[in-house]
C-alpha cells in the first residue's frame, strides 16, 4: 500500500466522522483506506488515541487479507498470535469463524484487551467482517477503560494505579498451544496458574497504563487474563479484580456496541478500551479476518497523565 508522504493530501477531515457514543468511539464512511497519506496515519491515529475505537463503514477499499496486512503495517509491526489458529499461508492474521457445528465463538468469552499476555502487547486490533448472520447479531461490545477507571472513588485508583497484574496465557489456550507442551512451573506471587516458556507466554503490567499518545489513563486488567495482583494475598487480589470485573460488565453508560454490515473494519485500542464478541446467532455464520499491531514500547502509568508524545509508525 503505497504513502504518499505529502502532508498537504488529507482523507479524513473529507469523511464523514460521527461518534457512536458521547464518550468514545467514532464511525467513519466515504475514505478510501487503500490511498493514505502520512497525514492520514497520523490523523487516524490520533482520533483512536482519544476515542478508543473506529468503525469504517464499507465500502472503504480493504477488500481481501493482503489489504487488510497492508493497512495495517502502517500503525507498526504485526503480531503474530502464538498458537494453532494463524490463517493458513498468513501468520499475522486470524480467521475468525464460527457456525452450526462450533461450539464456541473465539472473543466471546468475556471481556478482555487482546493478547495482554505478551510483554509487548498488541496495541490495534483491526478486525474485518466478511459474512454476517442473516437475522443480526454478532456485535461486538467495547468498554471505554478510562470512563470505567474514574467510577472508582480515588482511593481506589490509588490502589489500582500502585498494583501490577499477572497475564498469563496457559487457562485460556492450552488447547491451542497443545497439551505436550505444559509445565507445571508457578507465576509470579507463587500461583501456579502460568507457563513460563515461549510456549505459554505471560506478562506482568501496571493495573493502570497511560496511554503514550494522548495521556488518557485506563484501567488494565481484564476477566480473560489478568488472574491475579502482585504483591496482594489471594483474597485482596480475587477481591479487587472482581470489583473491576464487575465495573466493566455492568458500566453501561461506559459501552458501545458496533452492529457490523459485512465488509466493515473496526480498529480498536486494547490500552483503552476491552471489549466481547456476541455469540447470538447460531446456527449462522459469522466469518472475519483479525489482525493486531504490537506496542513499541511496554506499558508504564504516569501519575500526572503525560503521554510521551508516540509517533504513527510508517
Amino acid at each position: 500500500m503505497a504513502i504518499d508522504s505529502s502532508p498537504a493530501r488529507t482523507l479524513l477531515p473529507a469523511a464523514t466522522l460521527t461518534p457512536i457514543t458521547p464518550t468514545f468511539g467514532h464511525s467513519v464512511a466515504g475514505i478510501d483506506l487503500t490511498v493514505l497519506s502520512a497525514q492520514d496515519i497520523v490523523d487516524i491515529s490520533d482520533l483512536i488515541a482519544s476515542r478508543g475505537v473506529i468503525h469504517f463503514k464499507g465500502p472503504h477499499g480493504i477488500d481481501t487479507i493482503d489489504k487488510q496486512i497492508a493497512f495495517s503495517k502502517n500503525f507498526g509491526e504485526l503480531h503474530k498470535f502464538p498458537s494453532v489458529r494463524a490463517h493458513d499461508g498468513y501468520p499475522d492474521v486470524l480467521k475468525l469463524h464460527a457456525d452450526a457445528q462450533s461450539e464456541f465463538s473465539f472473543g466471546s468469552g468475556g471481556w478482555h484487551a487482546d493478547c495482554t499476555f505478551e510483554q509487548l502487547p498488541v496495541k490495534y486490533t483491526l478486525l474485518r467482517v466478511t459474512t454476517t448472520p442473516p437475522d443480526g447479531g454478532g456485535d461486538t461490545s467495547f468498554a471505554f477503560m478510562p470512563a470505567v477507571l474514574s467510577k472508582l472513588n480515588p482511593s481506589l485508583r490509588a490502589v489500582f494505579a500502585q498494583l501490577q497484574g499477572f497475564h498469563p496465557s496457559r487457562h485460556v489456550y492450552d488447547s491451542d498451544y497443545g497439551r505436550a507442551h505444559r509445565k507445571e512451573e508457578d507465576g509470579p506471587g507463587g500461583f501456579p496458574d502460568a507457563v513460563k516458556s515461549p510456549v505459554y507466554p505471560s506478562a506482568v503490567h501496571p493495573c493502570v497504563v497511560t496511554h503514550p499518545r494522548s495521556g488518557l489513563q485506563a484501567l488494565y486488567v481484564n476477566s480473560s487474563f489478568t488472574t491475579h495482583l502482585l504483591g496482594m494475598s489471594k483474597f485482596e487480589s480475587r477481591a479487587l479484580l472482581d470489583l473491576a470485573e464487575l465495573l466493566t460488565a455492568s458500566s453501561s453508560e461506559c459501552q458501545l456496541r458496533v452492529r457490523w454490515n459485512e465488509g466493515d473494519l473496526t480498529m480498536w485500542d486494547n490500552r483503552l478500551v476491552q471489549h466481547t464478541g456476541n455469540w447470538d446467532y447460531k446456527p449462522h455464520v459469522r466469518t472475519a479476518f483479525r489482525t493486531t499491531v504490537v506496542c513499541r514500547d511496554k506499558l508504564v502509568y504516569d501519575l500526572e497523565g503525560k503521554g510521551r508524545g508516540e509517533e504513527a509508525e510508517l
